[in-house]
C-alpha cells in the first residue's frame, strides 16, 4: 500500500494505491479501514461497480462487477481539510482488511513554495525518497512536487504523523538606476528597477513611493496593472501576469509640480516592501545656474561620475541600501557676462559713425536682456 501526501495551501491531498495480489481463488469484494478526519473524494479500480464508506467504522467498501482472479490497484483519492497557511496537520493511514500480508510505505510532497516541517513521525521508519518510486502514485495525482520525507512503516494503526506547513517567504533584491532632475517648475524622477526573486514566486509586489510625486508612467514586460493607494497607507500595488520568480524589470517616471526652486530639496526614493537588499546608482541633475550640495546623506556614497567634468548643477550617489536618505542644498547663481568688443569709428562728411561689435560669453544662468552704455548723449542708435 502506498499512500502520498501532497501538502497544499488549505488542503492535504492523499493518493493511497493500494497493489492487490490474488494467490488463489477470486476476489469481489475489497475492503479498508481509513483513518479519522479525511474525506473521500474518488475510488478507482478494474471493473468497480460501486462503493461505500460507513461512517461509523470508518470502513470503505469496495465492489467490484466482476470478481478478480489476478493482481489488480484500488486507488483512492482522499482529503484532509486545513486552514490557510501556515497550519497545522495530523495525518494517519488505511489499513487493508482481509489480507494475509501487507507492506506499507509512505511519501510527503510539497510545491517549493511550501515550507514543511515534520513535528512527529511515530510508527514510522524514515526511509530514501527514492525508494518511494513515481510509479507508486496514482496517474491522476503524478506532479512535478517533489518528495520532501519518505517512510515505511509496519502498523498502520499506531501510525501518527504531525506537521506544519507555512508559505516560503520570497526574498527580493532591488538594483535601481535613477535619474533626478531640479527645475524651476517641476522635478521628474525617472528610475529602472531590476527585480531578483528568490525562493518563493510572487504574484504582486508593493512599492513605497515618495508622497506629493504624481505616477505619470509605471510598466514592465511582467506586469498587468498597478493600484494606487497611498491615500490610505498602502503604498502602490503592481500585479504580474505570471508568477515571477528570477528577475524582472520596472519602469517609472513620477513627476511633482515646483513654484520655483527651493533651498533644500530631499531626493525621492522609491523602494520594495520587504526588500532584502537594495542597491544601485542615482544621477541627480538642476537647470542652469543652480548649484547642487549634499547637506545630509544616510545609507549612500558620493562618487564623482569617470570621465566626465565635474559641474555644480549635477550630483551622482551610489545607494547601498533599501533606507537611504539624501537631502541637496541648492544655490541659484547670479549670471556671468563677459562681453568681448570692437568698436570700431568712421568719419565721413563731418560725421563719426560708431559700429560696436558684443560677444558674450555667458556662465552659470542665462539672461534674457541685456544693457548698453551709449556713451555719447546725443548720439542717434
Amino acid at each position: 500500500v502506498d499512500t502520498l501526501a501532497n501538502i497544499r495551501s488549505g488542503v492535504v491531498d492523499l493518493a493511497v494505491r493500494a497493489n492487490y495480489r490474488v494467490v488463489q481463488g477470486e476476489v469481489r469484494e475489497l475492503r479498508m479501514r481509513l483513518p479519522d478526519g479525511v474525506s473521500v473524494t474518488a475510488v478507482h479500480a478494474p471493473n468497480l461497480a460501486t462503493w461505500s464508506l460507513d461512517p461509523a467504522t470508518r470502513v470503505l467498501l469496495a465492489i467490484l462487477a466482476r470478481p478478480a482472479s489476478a493482481d489488480f490497484t484500488l486507488a483512492i483519492g482522499m482529503q484532509v481539510p486545513c486552514e490557510g497557511l501556515p497550519y497545522a496537520a495530523t495525518l494517519g493511514v488505511p489499513a487493508v482488511l482481509d489480507v494475509q500480508r501487507q507492506r506499507w510505505r509512505l511519501a510527503l510532497a510539497a510545491p517549493e513554495a511550501i515550507l514543511m516541517r515534520l513535528e512527529d513521525g511515530a510508527g514510522t521508519l524514515a526511509i530514501n525518497t527514492a525508494d518511494f518510486t513515481d510509479t507508486g502514485r496514482p496517474e491522476s495525482q503524478r506532479s512535478e512536487e517533489p518528495l520532501r520525507r519518505a517512510f515505511r512503516y509496519d502498523d498502520p494503526a499506531g501510525v501518527k504523523v504531525v506537521l506544519r506547513a507555512e508559505a516560503v517567504q520570497p526574498e527580493v533584491r532591488v538594483s535601481e538606476s535613477a535619474s533626478f532632475s531640479i527645475g524651476d517648475e517641476r522635478s521628474v524622477l525617472s528610475s529602472t528597477l531590476e527585480l531578483t526573486i528568490a525562493k518563493s514566486g510572487v504574484f504582486a509586489v508593493k512599492l513605497l513611493l515618495p508622497e506629493g510625486y504624481d505616477i505619470e508612467a509605471l510598466g514592465g514586460r511582467d506586469v498587468s496593472h498597478w493600484d494606487d493607494s497611498r491615500r490610505s497607507g498602502q503604498g502602490v500595488e503592481v500585479f504580474f501576469n505570471r508568477r515571477v520568480l528570477g528577475q524582472t524589470v520596472l519602469n517609472m517616471v513620477l513627476a511633482r509640480q515646483l513654484r520655483g526652486i527651493p533651498e533644500r530639496v530631499d531626493v525621492p526614493r522609491v523602494g520594495v516592501r520587504d526588500a532584502l537588499r537594495h542597491t544601485g546608482r542615482m544621477a541627480v541633475s538642476a537647470e542652469r545656474g543652480v548649484k547642487l550640495s549634499v547637506d545630509e546623506q544616510q545609507g549612500i556614497s558620493v562618487r564623482k561620475p569617470e570621465g566626465e567634468k565635474s559641474t555644480p548643477a549635477a550630483v551622482t550617489f551610489d545607494i547601498l541600501r533599501p533606507l537611504w536618505q539624501v537631502a541637496l542644498r541648492t544655490q541659484v547663481l547670479a549670471p556671468v557676462l563677459k562681453p568681448e568688443l570692437l568698436h570700431r569709428v568712421e568719419l565721413a562728411e563731418g560725421m563719426l559713425q560708431h559700429r560696436v561689435h558684443l560677444r558674450y560669453k555667458i556662465e552659470n544662468a542665462g539672461v534674457k536682456q541685456f544693457q548698453v552704455r551709449v556713451p555719447v548723449r546725443d548720439a542717434t542708435l
